[in-house]
């Protein structure tokens, strides 16, 4: 994935994250969050 997929992915799930109120979705959306945040930070790092 590039930077800018990265960069797409995570303003989808922030608004994915608005609109559940399913506790589950919230937790494993969380999850999924900061491993793209930690990719596009290391990503971000090397170039």
């Amino acid at each position: 994935m590039t930077q800018y997929q990265i960069q797409q992915e995570i303003i989808r799930v922030k608004k994915a994250l608005n609109k559940t109120t399913s506790k589950h979705l919230k937790n494993d959306y969380g999850k999924y969050l900061k491993r793209l945040e930690r990719r596009w930070n290391d990503s971000r790092i090397k170039n």
